[in-house]
């Protein structure tokens, strides 16, 4: 199925990518669940976050409509489901293909600690990461969690990502959370024009 790549897929396609940014940090998260707030170009999305080792879901309300995104770096996929329409796009995952916008997160050298805080009641520490995105030097900072092993709170260096768990919900995470519902149907995204 090829349907037009409209704006509020645009909107999804980069909330996913600034999804696999801030999830690229922990190797392993212990399990649990969240409300999530993303503010983005002075917009606000909430949601629900789940979490369990590796595998990230996080379903956002769009426009009205219901966006949902796995990151499955075990399958080196990350899915977009939209569910009023039983549809999913899926996209490769390779954080090493992807350049320094997720590679540089796992790079511990680029990282420096500023401190530790309390966040949500868990200690975390707060570090400054380095990268480079198109020949320019850009600053993100995170709060990880000691115990999670994952960020609760990420912001860009200017202030136009912001992406925050709240009233996490420490548990066991279904399998079924994190693997594509049956009766949808793949997206195809269209060729892009010469």
């Amino acid at each position: 199925m090829s349907i037009p790549f409209s704006s509020k897929r645009s909107k999804v396609a980069s909330l996913a990518l600034m999804l696999a940014l801030c999830l690229a940090v922990p190797a392993v998260a212990a399990e649990f669940s969240a409300r999530v707030i993303h503010k983005m170009q002075g917009r606000e999305l909430r949601g629900q976050a789940f979490v369990k080792a590796d595998k990230v879901r996080q379903q956002m309300e769009i426009e009205g409509g219901a966006a949902v995104t796995i990151l499955r770096p075990d399958k080196q996929l990350v899915w977009l489901l939209f569910p009023l329409q039983k549809t999913y796009l899926e996209m490769p995952f390779k954080p090493e293909e992807m350049g320094s916008l997720l590679t540089a997160p796992q790079d511990r050298s680029r990282w420096k600690l500023l401190g530790a805080e309390t966040l949500q009641g868990y200690d975390v520490d707060k570090y400054e990461i380095s990268m480079t995105m198109s020949g320019k030097e850009v600053k993100t900072f995170i709060w990880l969690s000691k115990k999670l092993n994952a960020p609760l709170r990420m912001t860009t260096g200017d202030g136009s990502f912001t992406m925050e768990y709240l009233d996490i919900k420490e548990g066991g995470q279904d399998d079924a959370l994190f693997e594509l519902p049956p009766g949808y149907q793949k997206m195809s995204l269209p060729m892009k024009m010469p």
